[in-house]
């Protein structure tokens, strides 16, 4: 559920603040957080191409935001033969029970944006209702530490996927993005509704859906 990913980045940023008064404290810092370059660990899964066509196979375990940036995949377990798809590459694919679709970061809120060009990440599904809730895993260095930033996205049917983050994209982009309804609307324009009441944007939208339809 979206409503951890949300906790976790309040709760990375006690874990940094308490690891920066460490080093402070030490006279030569070593900090590590594991990351998963190669596991060489294949879980059952799918990848769909941009032809829509599902191809069944394994598909390697990596970390989350590796999981954001690439998909490892072979049709089978014995194969030696690994192939890596980019977000540009396919539409989606799942990896035992989690599923990731490619999206295109055009407002350049993920920090995927690279000089300007708008680059493609793929993007975790949580939730599925009414809206669909994403969430996208990125890493932020510093010079001791190694920490993830989760972004949400929500994604009404018929729409692309909206990235819920800074105070500037809600009030500006968000808002209107959910000018279909006009009280919630005004709240994100207000910012009224901020970065942290993610779950009632979600909550008031679902509700205000299924009560007119």
């Amino acid at each position: 559920m979206y409503k951890g990913f949300l906790k976790t980045n309040a709760d990375h940023r006690l874990v940094s603040i308490f690891l920066m008064v460490l080093v402070l404290c030490v006279i030569e810092p070593s900090f590590s957080q594991v990351k998963i370059n190669s596991s060489g660990q294949f879980l059952n899964g799918y990848i769909v191409t941009l032809e829509n066509d599902t191809i069944e196979g394994v598909l390697e375990i990596l970390d989350e935001v590796k999981y954001c940036r690439e998909v490892r995949f072979k049709k089978r377990n014995v194969d030696k033969a690994i192939t890596t798809y980019l977000p540009k590459d396919i539409l989606a694919y799942k990896i035992k029970d989690d599923v990731y679709e490619s999206y295109k970061d055009v407002h350049c809120i993920l920090k995927s944006c690279n000089n300007n060009q708008l680059r493609e990440v793929f993007i975790k599904l949580i939730e599925e209702d009414v809206l669909k809730v994403f969430m996208y895993a990125a890493n932020i260095n510093s010079s001791y530490l190694y920490t993830i930033d989760y972004i949400p996205l929500v994604q009404k049917k018929d729409f692309k996927p909206m990235p819920f983050k800074t105070k500037r994209h809600i009030k500006k982009v968000v808002s209107t993005y959910f000018t279909d309804y006009p009280e919630l609307s005004e709240k994100l324009r207000e910012y009224t509704y901020k970065y942290d009441d993610f779950e009632k944007v979600i909550a008031d939208y679902t509700n205000w859906y299924k009560a007119n339809q």
